[in-house]
């Protein structure tokens, strides 16, 4: 758990610093290399490469992309400093409580 913890880390670390590239870029280079562990673990294991359920797993392919894409957009073009709730009169000072009302 400690040694995928710090991965993540170095992961965001990167994203954070690679700033000439776009984030499709990271998003690619992140997969194909994801691509090359999880084949690789496949044919070890003799398992199906498309599964049995072709359909949820493209659709979870799309999901996952597509969260990957915002996730890294997220870190790539917004101050880690600023992610957070703030008070005042930034959107999360006004945005958050409200919120917080309509769940209470």
């Amino acid at each position: 758990m400690l040694l995928s913890t710090f991965s993540f880390a170095i992961m965001n670390a990167l994203v954070k610093f690679l700033i000439d590239y776009s984030t499709f870029q990271l998003v690619f280079f992140r997969s194909l290399g994801s691509l090359f562990i999880t084949y690789g673990f496949l044919k070890s294991q003799k398992i199906d490469m498309l599964g049995n359920q072709k359909k949820l797993l493209i659709f979870r392919g799309l999901a996952g992309v597509i969260s990957m894409i915002l996730f890294f957009w997220g870190i790539h073009y917004i101050n880690i400093g600023s992610a957070g709730y703030k008070d005042g009169d930034e959107l999360g000072g006004k945005m958050f409580p409200k919120l917080y009302e309509k769940i209470d």
